[in-house]
């Protein structure tokens, strides 16, 4: 898509036109931007992760609202989750590794399954999705692409720094 005029930059990007959403009263509705941003706001990290890694997380759900104006920012919110997973990782493992050693090792230390979402192999297929879009794919996804990639990332950051418990 070329660079917007400026008078092009507020309205939605066209395409979410034919995006719906469910409706507990009409079944479908077209989708609006309140519904693309609670999307974003029900995918949340735990109090317990750490401040650096809760940041990049919230950039990352940020650039997913605001593809509601571009829809192609919807590849920049999923490297951004995918990183910002690759940091709380390092982070967790104080390791300078890349992603695919760091999912390895948590798998192999019980911390994620081995097999999530839709029963992918939980390193390769994050692994896969990250270098899909990280060494120049013009490609660009969907917005529930989007959605399901920043929740499999906080899928995993939650399991990194669970919520403490405590006791009465």
């Amino acid at each position: 898509m070329p660079f917007k005029d400026f008078d092009e930059l507020l309205p939605p990007d066209p395409r979410f036109a034919n995006v719906s959403a469910g409706d507990p009263t009409n079944w479908l509705r077209r989708m609006g931007f309140k519904d693309h941003y609670s999307m974003a706001a029900e995918i949340s990290l735990t109090t317990t992760t750490p401040d650096h890694v809760q940041e990049m997380f919230d950039r990352a759900r940020h650039t997913y609202v605001f593809a509601w104006f571009d829809y192609e920012l919807t590849v920049v919110a999923d490297q951004y989750a995918l990183a910002t997973l690759e940091g709380a990782l390092k982070a967790y493992f104080g390791s300078t590794r890349t992603l695919r050693p760091l999912l390895e090792r948590a798998v192999k230390a019980g911390l994620v399954p081995k097999y999530m979402h839709s029963g992918h192999e939980t390193a390769m297929y994050l692994a896969m999705l990250r270098n899909h879009w990280a060494h120049g794919n013009n490609g660009f996804g969907t917005p529930g692409m989007s959605a399901t990639t920043l929740e499999m990332c906080a899928d995993v950051i939650r399991r990194l720094y669970p919520e403490v418990q405590q006791f009465a």
